[in-house]
């Protein structure tokens, strides 16, 4: 997420609070993060030579599948190939509701 704000002229301390909030409200609504490990830098890889996809597509893709979790995305690539998803819209109105 830091890098998509980044991209799009944020300053660090925009983008740090941001992500504290982030982080903040995904706690309080037990969502939890994955970390990265070999077998899915190999599941990684097979879907980078089996599907036209970009590089860090493939890489959530890859935990989520080998965790068998939802993603926070609006991107639709994630669902061709086979991962669960929630867009933000969703997640925000989930959080409202707890």
């Amino acid at each position: 997420m830091g890098l998509v704000l980044q991209s799009r002229g944020l300053r660090a301390e925009k983008i740090e609070e941001a992500l504290f909030l982030i982080r903040q409200k995904l706690f309080e609504s037990n969502v939890t993060e994955a970390w990265l490990d070999s077998d899915d830098v190999l599941r990684l890889y097979e879907l980078l030579r089996r599907f036209n996809v970009e590089y860090f597509d493939a890489m959530h893709a890859a935990v989520a599948l080998g965790r068998n979790a939802i993603l926070v995305t609006n991107d639709e690539v994630y669902k061709t190939l086979g991962v669960k998803t929630i867009s933000f819209d969703e997640l925000i109105k989930k959080i409202k509701e707890t």
